[in-house]
């Protein structure tokens, strides 16, 4: 069995002063400091977030081809109905940074900043 070794080591100021000690690796130890014959007693680890702690569910497009239909639609609810890119995102089941994507793309703004900027402006309108 390997040795740890200490890599960090923190004093407590609380009526009962403790020693903690951060090892190699990663377990975390501690000790009273009033009785140095007793002995370091291992600290439980902090549980890692889950993937449903931490996951938002992704559109059901994402990450789909987008087909002229699609590049179509987006163009059509973006200049004639004039959606946000929210809303559209929501109706085509996309991310808003895709439909920023596809509409400097499809060269409805010369960039994603542009067709942000629109957005926002269409947004304060509102």
């Amino acid at each position: 069995m390997k040795a740890r070794k200490i890599v960090q080591l923190h004093t407590s100021a609380a009526a009962t002063a403790v020693l903690v000690a951060l090892c190699d690796d990663g377990s975390v130890w501690q000790r009273s400091v009033d009785a140095p014959e007793a002995p370091w007693v291992r600290l439980p680890g902090i549980p890692a977030d889950t993937e449903a702690d931490t996951a938002t569910p992704k559109p059901a497009n994402t990450g789909q081809r987008w087909d002229a239909e699609h590049d179509e639609y987006v163009v059509d609810l973006w200049v004639h109905e004039k959606k946000l890119c929210a809303e559209i995102a929501q109706l085509m089941q996309r991310t808003e940074g895709a439909i920023l994507a596809r509409l400097a793309h499809l060269h409805v703004f010369p960039d994603r900043d542009a067709a942000r900027e629109a957005d926002k402006a269409r947004r304060a309108e509102r």
